[in-house]
Order: structure tokens, then sequence, then C-alpha cells
């Protein structure tokens, strides 16, 4: 018991908890209610996905990865199911896009480790992660559309 590192273990046990009350309670529907009238109603699924990303991707910039991938993630499923979109590919979206937290040294320990470390500063840090989150963001959005246009088709 005295080995085991509490910290993050809360941090786990902390993001899946308000993941699990946000969709319980509805407070994610009704997240997502106001997001969907706030992308017009009725968005194209490319759009939809493409948002969701983004919104992923820099909130895992100010949080853990954990924490933005519990909280978009049950507010991307419940918009999807709402507006009738298949929500596994906004769901594979969300959890990919949060994993590309490089910018900060809150995003990850392993950032927060190298940070500490004193040899990388932070201004090197941001722009390595503005690169590696652009390119990211390109290359989980696009394949997964794709694959989305592709079962839709059925080819």
């Amino acid at each position: 018991m005295k080995g085991i590192d509490w910290g993050t273990l809360m941090l786990f046990g902390g993001g899946l908890s308000m993941g699990a009350m946000m969709f319980s309670t509805g407070l994610s529907q009704w997240i997502g209610e106001g997001m969907k009238s706030m992308m017009g109603g009725h968005p194209s699924e490319f759009f939809f996905i493409a948002v969701f990303c983004i919104m992923s991707l820099l909130l895992s910039e100010l949080a853990s990865h954990t924490a933005a991938v519990n909280l978009m993630g049950t507010i991307a499923i419940s918009t999807a199911l709402s507006l009738g979109f298949n929500p596994i590919p906004v769901a594979v979206g969300v959890a990919m896009a949060s994993s590309l937290g490089f910018m900060m040294p809150v995003s990850t320990p392993p950032n927060a480790i190298v940070y500490a470390s004193g040899y990388v500063p932070i201004t090197k840090m941001f722009k390595s992660g503005l690169i590696i989150d652009i390119l990211g963001i390109f290359l989980i959005t696009i394949p997964i559309v794709m694959w989305l246009v592709k079962v839709i088709m059925g080819v």
C-alpha cells in the first residue's frame, strides 16, 4: 500500500467518475444539445468529427488526457446519438486527438518530467507541440472520415 501512487489513481478514478456522472445525470446530453445548436442544428459528420477532435485536443493541452477523454467522450457520444450519427467514429477521434497533448507540461506526466529536467524550455515544448497538434488533427480526422464514408457506402 505504501508504494502505490495514490495521486495517479485518484486522477484516473476521478476522470472516470466525472465522465460517468456527466452521462448519468444528463449533463453531457445537455451540453451536447447546446453544441448541436451552435453547430447549426444538423452539421455534417465530417464537421462534427473535426470539431470534437479539435476540442479534445485543446482540452488535453490544458488538462490530463484521461480527463479530456472522459469529458469530451461522453459529450461527443451523447451529441452523436442525438444527431443520429454513429458514435464510434467520433469516440475514436476524441480518444486519439486527446492523446496529442504535447505543448504543455500539465498534459501528461512525461511532459512534466521533460519540462522539470530543465533541458527543454516551455517555448520549445509549445512550438514542437503545436506542429504535432496540427499534423495530428489532419492525420486523425481525415482517415476516420474516410473510414466512415467507406462504412456508409458499403465499399
